[in-house]
């Protein structure tokens, strides 16, 4: 007994000789030490009133690029993701906008981002499903059945997501399922969506806790992704199974209608391309380059591929994207933009 009470009088003087309260007598001389000068006042008046990156602008710097390039992608107009985390998608997308201007001859196209974000929202819920049963024997507190339930789905992906939704469902002009208000402002659907997953992932644990078999466990999550199923309709749309398209040329002529399924559409605009065969480059210098890397569970269906790449310098890098332009070939790139 009398060694455990040495050994808190000690932990506690340890404490006291590393730390120490902010006392008056601190606080007053951090206070005495900032003098309110013009500068100082001037400085003030300016944050506290003005958008401090608006502000940070250095006048001299705005506008000394020019954008004229010798090479550029024949394709035309932008797309706007809005208030939404779907970058990846757009960007995957835009990849094949010049190949279907190409092929209809037409001046601008445009696919459907919100079928594709559709179906990855829905596979994506079923993956975490999955997840769920497959780690129900571990504690709620384990690390990772922690990290399954901390974001079941979210907008974010990549090139590989992209290729696993494209292989199963297809691609569609953007007319056979146009964007909506939820697919350009995610947030307060993703929300419930994860806190209906979150509800049924610990519906799950406890029926596993209670002697329910396999059977009965994947039973049960068909039922749940009925009803995720439901919210992503009421929000994003019916997406279409097979749908009639139509479109003018370059020369105004109008074509004929044309019935496709979304494979059979993606087949006429991407011909004998195939998504799984282009390899992402990335500059990660957190790790060593000239390597292949596997990001484990880091997919969005359950049978695709996980986020995987080749890890190369920007010296390497650069050469290929020159060469991918001047081929009228989209480059799809991805950074740390908040940086």
């Amino acid at each position: 007994m009398k060694q455990i009470c040495i050994l808190l009088v000690t932990l506690l003087i340890s404490v006291d000789a590393v730390s120490q309260e902010l006392d008056e007598k601190i606080i007053e001389s951090i206070r005495s030490s900032l003098e309110m000068d013009a500068y100082t006042k001037a400085m003030q008046n300016a944050l506290s009133n003005n958008d401090i990156n608006k502000l940070a602008k250095k006048l001299e710097n705005i506008d000394e690029d020019d954008h004229f390039f010798t090479y550029k992608v024949d394709v035309n107009g932008i797309t706007d993701q809005k208030s939404s985390g779907r970058c990846w998608l757009f960007t995957s997308l835009n990849m094949f906008r010049p190949k279907a201007i190409e092929v209809f001859n037409v001046s601008s196209f445009q696919f459907s981002e919100n079928y594709l974000y559709f179906w990855d929202l829905f596979e994506k819920s079923n993956l975490f499903l999955n997840n769920i049963i497959e780690s129900a024997d571990r504690s709620v507190d384990d690390r990772l059945v922690q990290w399954y339930l901390k974001s079941p789905v979210d907008d974010g992906g990549m090139w590989s997501s992209f290729a696993n939704l494209v292989d199963k469902y297809g691609m569609v002009p953007k007319s056979a399922m146009p964007e909506t208000n939820s697919s350009e402002n995610t947030r307060n659907m993703i929300k419930f969506i994860n806190l209906k997953l979150k509800e049924d992932g610990l519906r799950l644990r406890e029926a596993a806790k209670n002697g329910q078999n396999d059977k009965q466990l994947h039973t049960m999550r068909e039922e749940m992704l009925a009803d995720i199923y439901r919210m992503l309709v009421l929000n994003l749309g019916v997406p279409p199974t097979v749908f009639e398209w139509r479109y003018e040329d370059k020369n105004k002529k109008v074509s004929d209608y044309a019935i496709y399924t979304p494979l059979e559409f993606k087949e006429k605009v991407l011909g004998d391309i195939r998504v799984n065969d282009y390899v992402m480059l990335m500059n990660d210098p957190a790790r060593p380059f000239d390597k292949h890397y596997e990001i484990d569970n880091y997919r969005n269906v359950e049978e695709g591929v996980n986020w995987h790449y080749v890890n190369l310098s920007n010296d390497k890098i650069k050469p290929m994207v020159i060469e991918s332009i001047k081929n009228n070939m989209v480059v799809y790139a991805s950074c740390d933009v908040g940086q």
